[in-house]
């Protein structure tokens, strides 16, 4: 009869790891097929194929590799029935169709994947940015430069705040830049004018 296990319980870390390990592996295992004809039906290479594509894109959460696996199959799915289509010489018109409007469908559906995908990553490089960078020390700085300072980096994190808000808006300026453009537009006008 077996003992009972009295080892205490491994970590929650480890169990995230190893999570994090199998979903890695399905997202290869579901790649490797699509890179078998260019690697020679072998799998390995295959395989090798399949990560340095996931390598190329900056794949921080599982999120994230879920939505590469996506775009890869999709663009990989397209391409194979694009050549399909051209394959074959002999085959009837309505089913290169048929290989046709599947590739642009597919192609299609990748493109909103990657869009969702560059959504996640915006999302994350502002979580990043949201985040409090450690100020350097200041160099020795009389009371009134650090007030100075301090004014500063505060007008600088509001126009972030207002850019963040208003992100189509173009650009605020001030009086004098927008006095600047309008007497290079005139000077333009009066030079196309005479």
């Amino acid at each position: 009869m077996p003992q009972p296990d009295h080892s205490p319980a491994q970590p929650a870390t480890t169990d995230a790891t190893c999570a994090q390990d199998d979903l890695v592996e399905q997202a290869l295992f579901t790649l490797t097929p699509f890179f078998l004809d260019g690697a020679g039906g072998d799998p390995a290479r295959a395989r090798r194929a399949a990560v340095e594509l996931l390598k190329a894109y900056p794949i921080n959460t599982m999120l994230e590799l879920q939505l590469v696996t996506e775009v890869i199959a999709f663009s990989q799915s397209a391409m194979a029935e694009l050549r399909l289509a051209k394959a074959d010489p002999e085959m009837p018109e309505p089913q290169r169709h048929r290989l046709r409007a599947g590739a642009v469908a597919l192609n299609r559906a990748g493109h909103r994947t990657l869009k969702l995908l560059e959504k996640v990553y915006q999302s994350r490089s502002r979580d990043t940015a949201a985040q409090p960078q450690p100020e350097p020390a200041p160099p020795d700085l009389t009371p009134e430069q650090l007030a100075m300072l301090q004014a500063m980096r505060e007008r600088v994190a509001r126009a972030r705040e207002q850019m963040a808000q208003t992100p189509d808006a173009p650009p605020a300026i001030n009086r004098e830049q927008r006095r600047a453009a309008e007497q290079a537009a005139r000077r333009e006008a009066r030079s196309t004018a005479g």
